[in-house]
């Protein structure tokens, strides 16, 4: 009789040790998960900022980078779902501003190549 309880204890500890592994290892993927999006909101950002998007899109840079400073805060405060929209938003905006920049690049150079043409007609 002792042995068959201790049987079912067992497997009942056993059943409840492993259903906590398999939770923390989800927590800990999760967390992986959202350290990775807040590193290419990182990464965006930059290459926005490479692109000239300070110059050509600074309130978007700096939407972008607030919200990258409020998924870095979440995140070391655990709070995955809240970080990870908070990253998603930061590399949202770092993208527009990339474009943004390469736009006005495009723009800038555009108008050189009229000035240049204008002098060449004169």
């Amino acid at each position: 009789m002792h042995k068959n309880r201790n049987r079912k204890l067992n497997r009942t500890v056993l059943a409840v040790v492993t259903a906590g592994a398999i939770s923390v290892a989800g927590c800990a993927t999760w967390q992986n998960q959202v350290e990775d999006q807040v590193t290419k909101a990182s990464s965006a950002l930059e290459a926005a900022k490479i692109a000239g998007a300070s110059r050509f899109a600074p309130d978007i840079v700096k939407s972008s980078e607030n919200y990258l400073g409020q998924a870095q805060q979440l995140l070391q405060e655990g709070k995955l779902e809240e970080a990870t929209r908070s990253a998603l938003k930061a590399t949202a905006d770092a993208q527009l501003a990339f474009e943004q920049a390469e736009a006005g690049g495009k723009n800038d150079k555009i108008e050189t190549l009229r000035q240049e043409i204008a002098s060449l007609m004169r």
